[in-house]
């Protein structure tokens, strides 16, 4: 899901222009972005990543920015895996889709 809706804009080379956010690894994705962390792991209710998705499209803050929303069962899928901990191994790097 974030390869395929977050990665083409927050990713290394382009995180500078995208809130400071780069979601290629754990590690980036737990300490970069202006709300640093965007992941909250365990509570993602808190976590700003998907505070950002459930804004309604038309917000300004609202992600991904273009048209396709991650809501329903992705949107589940990414709350889950928060809920559980986020596990990401330390030697996956993410990749855009």
């Amino acid at each position: 899901i974030l390869e395929s809706h977050c990665l083409e804009c927050h990713n290394g080379s382009h995180a500078a222009e995208f809130a400071g956010l780069n979601l290629e690894t754990r590690n980036l994705a737990l300490t970069t972005g202006r709300s640093a962390p965007v992941i909250i792991p365990g509570r993602p209710e808190s976590s700003p990543l998907i505070m950002v998705l459930e804004l309604n499209p038309h917000h300004e803050a609202s992600m991904p920015a273009a048209q396709e929303k991650v809501e329903g069962v992705r949107l589940k899928i990414l709350k889950k895996w928060i809920k559980q901990g986020a596990e990401w191994p330390e030697h996956v790097r993410l990749q855009a889709s």
